[in-house]
């Protein structure tokens, strides 16, 4: 197991785990997982069969219309479901990259993508992380020096720094990523978390460069473990043959209890809450670490 989830699960649960980007466990949406489960209880007979090799039709359905309150074009066709953001940043990996190759990585980054990567063979090179996105300076000289295959990068509440990209440095790192011609694995794990609507790295390039992961563990609960990958169409389906060699399909039934608790109603309310005691608990943890003589790299939504 990675370094940082295997640490964070052996740490007491009433303890505040800051390495690995979880949200408090009583934050989940119980209510919710709660109502999901009682509805596929009445129809355990369409829970039962091997899953489709894309995922679950009817979650691909919503997640693409997720994606499209993002401004972001991906009909269900162009959409994978994985087993979490993690199978589907692997999955990119395998496709692209073979062992020795260079990628580029957020500097900080998330920790255990960084191990998965190395597990992997490939050489990574951080790309130093500013309040506003990449340092698009440091991220210049990098490219004058090495020809990465692809830059895995958090756009939004970056993990571990909190940081968001701006529009500027968004298009900035498109303009780079064309001139070098290496592809952007847009890792946005926390985009429902955002208050307000910010500018994605996949709706500025509809998916043409950009790969885009997302996941709902923040959401509704990380222990479901479905998450997805969207893409232009020829990638998509590359992706879906890696899928199926990794380990046939990703488990429907959870896919199935996903989509379930969205149809119950309540999920948008859930988030509303969720994002309101976050920003509250953000700025409290901020207040008493700058009383306590601490330097905030960053503050979310300030």
């Amino acid at each position: 197991m990675a370094g940082c989830y295997a640490k964070c699960l052996s740490i007491p649960k009433a303890t505040c785990t800051l390495g690995c980007g979880w949200l408090p466990a009583n934050w989940h949406h119980e209510e919710g997982i709660g109502k999901g489960l009682r509805q596929l209880a009445l129809r355990p007979q369409e829970v039962v069969p091997y899953g489709q090799p894309k995922g679950y039709e009817p979650l691909r359905q919503l997640v693409s219309r997720q994606l499209a309150e993002l401004e972001i074009d991906a009909p269900p066709t162009q959409i994978l479901l994985t087993s979490g953001a993690i199978q589907g940043l692997d999955l990119v990996a395998r496709r692209f990259t073979q062992p020795g190759d260079t990628v580029l990585v957020d500097d900080p980054g998330y920790s255990d993508l960084l191990f998965a990567l190395r597990l992997r063979g490939l050489k990574l090179v951080g790309v130093p992380m500013t309040p506003n996105g990449p340092d698009i300076a440091a991220l210049e000289n990098i490219l004058s020096e090495h020809q990465p295959r692809l830059y895995f990068t958090n756009t939004q509440l970056q993990n571990p720094t909190g940081a968001s990209y701006s529009t500027a440095t968004a298009f900035q790192v498109l303009r780079l990523a064309e001139k070098h011609q290496f592809r952007i694995v847009e890792d946005n794990v926390s985009a429902d978390l955002v208050t307000g609507r910010a500018l994605t790295l996949a709706a500025a390039d509809q998916l043409q460069r950009v790969i885009y992961i997302g996941s709902f563990s923040k959401t509704i609960a990380p222990g479901l473990r479905v998450g997805f990958v969207a893409a232009e169409p020829a990638l998509l389906d590359e992706l879906v043959y890696y899928k199926l060699a990794c380990g046939m399909a990703t488990p429907e039934l959870n896919e199935q209890l996903v989509h379930a608790i969205y149809q119950e109603g309540v999920v948008r309310k859930h988030l509303e809450q969720l994002r309101g005691r976050l920003a509250r608990a953000q700025e409290r943890t901020g207040q008493r670490l700058e009383n306590a003589a601490f330097t905030l790299f960053h503050q979310p939504g300030a």
